[in-house]
């Protein structure tokens, strides 16, 4: 599916795609999915369900072949069976930057961000309408998985995604994942402002 950059913002504002960076051989890859599919390794959900008979063997079997293209588990091996299997191809940073930029020109994003550093600074900051920042904040990434090193890191405030990883990982619920992110690859970075104060 080639879906045009207003179709893939819509789509993250309804809550159907979230952003995720997956770190792989050191190279980073941008990825647009539902966020369930973020999970590392879904298959103790699945024995769950079916230690409680919320699902039949029949279910499960069925489920644990078919979930993310067969790929219950992400892997270094088999990251890429996943990939295939998106609609929204993975995309690169140079991608990214005109994503991240659509719809705006240098000059408003200058005075969005001047109104961001000033709002940071001191709350009694005149508040505006903060559409724009749900805008571009919904434009940046909301989960990074490092699988070079093992590493689950997300946003999801209401969410304890990190609770759910193997043993063998490392997570946490915190935005501090961007400084795992080289500067080539941040393209949040415009101008020398760095967007990723969205999250305040």
């Amino acid at each position: 599916m080639n879906l045009v950059k207003s179709e893939i913002i819509k789509k993250i504002f309804d809550g159907e795609l979230d952003i995720a960076i997956f770190t792989i051989n050191s190279n980073q890859y941008f990825i647009f999915d539902d966020k369930e599919n973020y999970t590392v390794d879904i298959k103790p959900f699945y024995n769950d369900y079916l230690n409680r008979n919320i699902i039949s063997l029949e279910q499960y079997k069925y489920a644990i072949v078919n979930y993310r293209g067969g790929v219950h588990e992400l892997t270094k091996e088999n990251v890429f069976n996943y990939f295939d299997t998106l609609f929204i191809p993975p995309r690169d940073s140079k991608w990214m930057s005109s994503f991240f930029m659509d719809g705006y020109d240098i000059d408003e994003l200058i005075s969005i961000y001047k109104y961001i550093e000033k709002y940071l600074l001191s709350s009694s900051e005149k508040q505006i309408d903060l559409l724009d920042w749900k805008i571009l904040e919904a434009r940046l990434p909301r989960f990074y998985l490092n699988l070079d090193r093992r590493i689950f890191m997300h946003t999801c405030w209401d969410r304890s995604f990190e609770k759910d990883i193997p043993n063998n990982w490392s997570g946490e619920a915190s935005s501090r994942f961007w400084s795992l992110i080289p500067d080539k690859d941040s393209y949040w970075l415009v101008n020398n402002m760095n967007f990723w104060k969205l999250y305040g």
